[in-house]
């Protein structure tokens, strides 16, 4: 059995699933870190940057109690934590903080109309997620489906398992072999790949594009804006 080339899965391609941060907006990134940050200070725990950066990237689409707890045991101080985290992370300081990645918004809307079946992955919190999308100009409406690591039966099965992926293409009666994700982190290349989905890096999130290619990406993008010029898009939609 002949096995399909990257170049022809994408000529043949039908379902295309989104990270959102670092992929449509930025700021929300460092935003995290500004919220981890705020927990921890609330509670007295103080760790070194880098640190907390490397330990946050490792389980960078884990739910803030999952991150929180790789710092703090006790019970009762966790909690208190992810109230401050939360406090933070739904505020107006957060959401001012977050700007569309330029050109982000048309892309999205460029894909759909040209008959692509759009979905969305994402470590985002589910109570940001539409009125993120609205702040870009962007209405939820026009993903398929749409998860978040909020909304997974257990940790688990967040990034890099395959789980998210897989659900949605169950949902949507999709072939593997015809989707692509992509995202800004190493866990979601590692989740596409293990999903068998085309796994697409771009370079405005959490990756180099050292980091890109040692992952194996199939194909690196300096943004989701060359994807329409990716998959052989073009404006009148034919």
């Amino acid at each position: 059995m002949s096995i399909l080339t990257i170049t022809e899965r994408l000529e043949s391609l039908s379902c295309i699933m989104f990270d959102l941060d670092g992929v449509l907006f930025e700021g929300t990134n460092k935003g995290y870190f500004d919220c981890h940050r705020h927990a921890l200070a609330s509670v007295g725990v103080e760790v070194p940057a880098a640190e907390q950066r490397q330990r946050l990237l490792e389980y960078w689409s884990h739910p803030h109690e999952f991150q929180l707890s790789l710092f703090i045991d006790d019970r009762n101080t966790l909690n208190k934590a992810c109230h401050a985290y939360e406090e933070y992370l739904f505020s107006d300081d957060f959401a001012k903080r977050m700007t569309e990645i330029s050109g982000a918004a048309q892309t999205v809307k460029d894909l759909s109309s040209g008959g692509y079946t759009l979905a969305a992955a994402t470590g985002m919190h589910h109570r940001q997620i539409r009125g993120s999308l609205a702040s870009i100009g962007v209405d939820l409406n026009l993903f398929a489906a749409c998860i978040s690591g909020y909304q997974l039966p257990n940790d688990e099965l967040q990034k890099p398992h395959p789980y998210m992926l897989k659900n949605i293409l169950a949902e949507l009666d999709m072939s593997p072999k015809y989707a692509l994700y992509i995202g800004d982190s190493k866990t979601d290349i590692q989740m596409a790949k293990a999903a068998d989905v085309i796994a697409v890096a771009v370079l405005t999130g959490n990756m180099s594009r050292a980091d890109a290619e040692s992952e194996e990406s199939d194909v690196v993008l300096d943004s989701v804006t060359d994807l329409p010029d990716l998959i052989g898009l073009r404006p009148d939609f034919t």
